[in-house]
């Protein structure tokens, strides 16, 4: 692993989040995803970086996706390529293509 070089912590190291897009079964049962699963720690900076009312962003977590969570994978759909997109500063929600 590579050392986090932004952090008193000596043993820091740094982590990749990574998140996985695909085609499910359409038969696939399960919870849905949301929009934005860390509403309260993006609050602040959507507030700042939009000049708006953090009440505004408090409800981001209740808002639900289309996608499953843990969905498992269609044999029937074709497979498209993934091409990264790196989010800028924004929410993960940013970084995906069709």
């Amino acid at each position: 692993m590579r050392e986090e070089l932004n952090t008193a912590e000596p043993d820091d190291k740094r982590e990749l989040m990574v998140q996985i897009w695909y085609p499910a079964s359409p038969s696939a049962k399960g919870n849905k995803a949301p929009y934005d699963a860390y509403p309260d720690i993006f609050e602040d900076g959507y507030s700042q970086a939009l000049h708006m009312p953090k009440m505004l962003f408090k409800n981001l977590g209740l808002i639900k996706t289309h996608a499953v969570e843990g969905a498992e994978l269609s044999d029937t759909a074709p497979r498209t390529r993934h091409l990264p997109n790196r989010a800028a500063g924004k929410s993960r929600v940013y970084c995906y293509r069709y």
